[in-house]
């Protein structure tokens, strides 16, 4: 996990290590094991998928709130994504 590590000792404001801890715990929560990852990265590679998707489940909102943003010229915000 040292890219989390990393990235709450670039940041030195309050609110963005706590969206960053809350995305670690997210992340750790949520995640898929390397071996799971690499069979669904195989797979995808083996069937020409542009996009590999990890987590079917969140995939259609993600995109949705994501597309959102960029139509309106918005920034996300980390409570959009549940952080």
């Amino acid at each position: 996990m040292e890219i989390y590590q990393e990235t709450l000792s670039m940041s030195g404001d309050a609110d963005s290590m706590t969206t960053v801890g809350r995305m670690r715990d997210y992340t750790i929560g949520t995640g898929i094991s390397p071996d799971g990852l690499a069979r669904l990265a195989f797979a995808g590679i083996d069937a020409k998928q542009f996009r590999i998707i990890t987590h079917p489940e969140m995939t259609d909102n993600a995109y949705r709130r994501r597309s959102g943003n960029v139509l309106t010229r918005t920034n996300p915000s980390p409570e959009a994504y549940g952080f």
